[in-house]
């Protein structure tokens, strides 16, 4: 995932619209599925 897809994803919800970018690398794929998953019912999006 890039830094403008997770800008993307966090602009889109207003709840995580203030994620800085700079944290993007601490952000595991664990962590962006949980994301996607509570925010956005995704359960099945993966990350390759």
């Amino acid at each position: 995932i890039t830094h403008v897809g997770l800008h993307y994803l966090t602009k889109n919800n207003r709840t995580i619209e203030n994620l800085e970018l700079r944290e993007c690398h601490n952000i595991t794929d664990v962590g962006i599925e949980y994301i996607a998953e509570r925010l956005y019912g995704l359960r099945k999006l993966h990350f390759k």
